[in-house]
């Protein structure tokens, strides 16, 4: 029982000490921050969810379109790229699986992928 106590009460000191300090923080803001609005937002949700953008699958022109897209996006509002070469995209090997005749799994698309 004594142990079960000081367990609860070490979580309870973790927990106290994380919210102390997120409140010490809670000054701080993100950079451009306050211009985050539900009209920008929903914008932007619009722009993606319409129909040119398709169902954007692997490989497609609307994937293109909506990575170039977002990318623009985050240029514009001068966020640092993290990707290939220090920009938004980021290269990776892709591999398709699909059932194919007789229930058989096959493997397909293996290569660089955007």
């Amino acid at each position: 029982m004594i142990v079960f106590g000081r367990r609860r009460l070490s979580q309870g000191l973790a927990v106290s000490t994380m919210f102390a300090v997120l409140a010490a923080c809670g000054d701080a803001r993100a950079p451009q921050n306050g211009s985050i609005t539900q009209e920008k937002l929903s914008a932007d949700l619009h722009v993606l969810a319409h129909d040119s953008m398709g169902g954007r699958l692997v490989g497609s022109q609307e994937l293109g379109a909506a990575s170039d897209w977002i990318a623009g996006r985050f240029e514009e509002l001068g966020l640092e790229g993290a990707g290939d070469g220090g920009g938004y995209f980021q290269s990776f090997d892709l591999m398709w699986f699909s059932l194919g005749p007789g229930n058989r799994l096959t493997v397909s698309g293996a290569g660089p992928a955007r």
